[in-house]
């Protein structure tokens, strides 16, 4: 990949986070409720499948023991 073309994806891709930025700090007073509310679900969602997938790591692990022993 090009230096240029690098530039050029670095330069749109500020440009992206100055607008949000922008709109960001314009929203601000009512956005913030509304940002900490969408990593709340985000957190709650990530929260769920690390249980979930721990439970299938911890099920896995029995069921492998239980294997074991029957041979």
């Amino acid at each position: 990949m090009g230096d240029d073309q690098y530039s050029e994806l670095k330069t749109k891709r500020t440009a992206l986070a100055n607008k949000t930025h922008r709109q960001r700090r314009h929203l601000a007073p009512i956005s913030f409720n509304l940002r900490h509310q969408c990593h709340k679900r985000v957190f709650k969602n990530f929260l769920i499948g690390e249980i979930s997938r721990r439970r299938r790591v911890n099920q896995d692990l029995s069921n492998k023991g239980t294997y074991v022993q029957l041979n």
